[in-house]
C-alpha cells in the first residue's frame, strides 16, 4: 500500500492504487479525503476511491453548528477506529450525508506543526469491520498521505505556510490571539514515537527552577529545544544569556533590544558575572563539555550557591554526547547529579532510534524547503523512502534536512530520487551503530512475522513461535510501532 501511494502524483489515482493494494485481511471498500474549511464552516472533499472507481471529489458540505461545536480537532490527531460512527458526530454526519452505505471507518487526521492537512477516511460497508492492527496499518501510511494531501491543498490554495489552524469550534474567533506554541518548531513526533511523551511534558519541565540539562548527539536539536524552554518559561521581558563554551562567547537577547555579544574570560566564568548578564532571566550554557573541568565545576558550584540564596531563576545546559551513544528510550526525562548538582535531565533520541518519526519530519521539511525554493511539493521515490528508513543518520535531523535540500536542488522533476546505493556508499567505513534492546526485539519480531506470513496468533503463528500470549505480542507490536506494512514490505524484498 505504501508503494502504491507513491506510484503517482495524482491524488485520486494514488488512493485508488492504495485501495487495490490492500491485503485481503484489510476489509476496506474505499478511501476518501476531506478538509475542514473554517472560512465557510464546511467540509471540502478532495478525492474518493473505491474498489471500482476513483475521482477527484470537490463537493462542499456545510456543517451544522451543533455538530461543529462539539468537535475540537486539536485533541484528535490520532488514528481512530469508528465501528460505531455515532462515536464521532462530525464523521457520522459526513458519512450519513454522502456515503450512506458506509458502516465502519478508520479516520486519520493529518497535520504538520499546526497546519491541518485534513482527514483520510478508510471505510467499509461491513459492521464492526476494523481491528487495532488495521489502524496500525493506516498509521504507517501517514507520511505519504501527508505529502499527497499537502500537494492537493496547496494546489487548491486552501493552505499556505502562514495558514495555521488548530481547532474546529464555533466558539473560536479568527481574530483571537494565538496561544504560545507548546512544541519547538520542527520537533515532530509520530503517535507511537518514544519521544512523544517527553514533548508533551515540556510546558511542565519549563517551569522548574532546577537546572535543566539537555543531552543529545550533534544534530538532535538541543539548542533549539533550550531556546524553546526559555520561551515557555513565561518571562518574555527577561533576557536569554547564551554562553557558547567552545568560543567563550556570550550572546544576550531580549525583546525590543539589539542582541549583545560579549567575550567571556575564564575569570568571568568562575565568578558570578555570568549570572549578572542573565539578570533574572535564563542562563543557557551550550556544549558545557567544552569547558575546562575546573571552570565547569566552579560554575556548577556557583549555580548551587545561587539556588540556595534564591538569586537565580532559570538555568539550561546542553551537553553533546558522542556519536553512536545508546539512549534509553524509556527514560528520556530523569533526575541526575551533574558535577554533584542535581538537575532535571532531558535525553534527546538520535534519529536512528526514532525512525517512526521520519515520514512526518520529511513532510515538514519538504514543505519548508519547497517554499524556500519556490518548488511544488515533491513526492519521494520508493527507493528514496526505503533509504530514509534504513540509513544510520550519524548527523541526525541536521543531516536529514541537508539531504532533503540536496535532493530537491538536484532534482528536475516532481519525484525526488537517489542513485542506487548512494546512502550505503556514504556509510562505508562508518562505525556500526549499536542497536537498542527495543530495536533488536523489534527486528526479531518482524523476522518472525515474515516467517509466518503475518500470522500472529493460532497454530504456527508468531506468538506460538515466540512462546508468548498473542495479546502480549500484539501489545508489544503496538508499543514498538510494528505495523503490517513493516513485515509485508520485508516479505516482498
Amino acid at each position: 500500500m505504501h508503494e502504491a501511494l507513491c506510484s503517482t502524483l495524482h491524488l485520486d489515482k494514488a488512493i485508488s492504487a492504495c485501495v487495490k493494494a490492500a491485503p485481503k485481511s484489510f476489509p476496506i471498500d474505499g478511501i476518501f479525503l476531506n478538509y475542514y474549511r473554517d472560512d465557510i464552516q464546511s467540509i471540502q472533499f478532495l478525492a474518493l476511491a473505491t474498489q471500482n472507481r476513483s475521482h477527484l471529489k470537490l463537493d462542499v458540505l456545510s456543517i451544522p453548528q451543533h455538530v461543529l461545536s462539539n468537535f475540537i480537532v486539536s485533541d484528535n490527531f490520532t488514528t481512530v477506529i469508528l465501528n460505531r460512527l455515532s462515536d464521532e458526530p462530525l464523521t457520522d454526519f459526513v458519512v450519513k450525508t454522502h456515503f450512506r452505505k458506509v458502516k465502519s471507518a478508520i479516520v486519520m487526521r493529518l497535520k504538520v506543526d499546526d497546519t491541518r492537512l485534513g482527514a483520510v477516511v478508510f471505510f467499509s460497508y461491513q459492521v464492526n469491520a476494523f481491528q487495532p492492527q488495521h489502524a496500525a496499518l493506516v498509521e504507517s501510511l501517514r507520511g505519504p498521505f501527508s505529502l499527497l494531501a499537502s500537494r492537493a491543498l496547496l494546489h487548491l490554495g486552501l493552505i499556505s505556510e502562514e495558514n495555521k489552524h488548530t481547532r474546529y469550534s464555533s466558539h473560536t474567533s479568527h481574530h483571537a490571539s494565538q496561544p504560545k506554541e507548546l512544541l519547538p518548531p520542527g520537533f515532530i513526533a509520530a503517535q507511537n514515537s518514544p519521544i512523544s511523551a517527553l514533548l508533551s511534558q515540556l510546558p511542565a519541565i519549563s517551569q522548574s527552577h532546577q537546572p535543566i540539562v539537555i543531552n543529545g548527539e550533534e544534530g538532535t536539536g538541543k539548542s533549539r529545544l533550550a531556546h524553546h524552554i526559555h520561551q515557555l518559561f513565561n518571562q518574555p521581558d527577561k533576557p536569554l544569556a547564551a554562553l557558547y563554551a567552545e568560543t567563550m562567547t556570550l550572546f544576550i537577547t531580549q525583546p525590543d533590544k539589539s542582541p549583545k555579544v560579549v567575550t567571556i574570560s575564564q575569570q568571568d566564568a568562575i565568578n558570578d558575572t555570568l549570572f549578572d548578564f542573565a539578570a533574572g532571566g535564563t542562563l543557557l550554557i551550550e556544549n558545557i563539555e567544552c569547558l575546562p573541568e575546573n571552570i565547569r565545576i566552579q560554575i556548577m558550584k556557583n549555580i548551587q550557591i545561587g539556588q540556595e540564596q534564591d538569586r537565580l531563576s532559570h538555568i539550561i545546559i546542553t551537553r553533546t554526547l558522542p556519536n553512536q551513544t545508546l539512549v534509553d528510550s524509556d527514560n528520556l526525562l530523569s533526575c541526575c547529579a551533574f558535577d554533584r548538582l542535581f538537575c532535571l535531565c532531558i535525553s534527546l533520541l538520535p534519529l536512528r532510534q526514532r525512525k517512526e518519526d521520519i515520514p512526518e519530519l520529511v513532510t515538514h521539511y519538504l514543505l519548508k524547503l519547497g517554499k524556500k525554493y519556490q518548488r511544488r511539493l515533491p513526492l519521494l521515490s520508493t527507493r528514496f523512502q526505503r533509504s530514509l528508513l534504513t540509513y544510520g543518520w550519524p548527523g541526525n535531523i541536521a543531516e536529514l534536512i541537508a539531504r532533503l535540500e540536496k535532493a530537491l536542488i538536484s532534482s528536475h522533476s516532481d519525484i525526488l530520487d537517489i542513485k542506487p546505493g548512494e546512502y550505503e556508499q556514504e556509510l562505508s567505513g562508518a562505525e556500526p551503530s549499536i542497536l537498542s534492546l527495543n530495536e533488536i526485539v523489534k527486528r526479531h519480531i518482524i523476522d518472525v512475522l515474515k516467517h509466518t506470513n503475518g500470522k500472529v496468533s493460532g497454530e504456527g503463528g508468531a506468538a506460538q513461535l515466540l512462546k508468548v500470549n498473542s495479546n502480549t505480542l500484539n501489545s508489544k507490536m503496538k508499543k514498538l510501532g510494528i505495523t503490517k506494512e513493516n513485515f509485508m514490505q520485508n516479505s516482498r524484498e
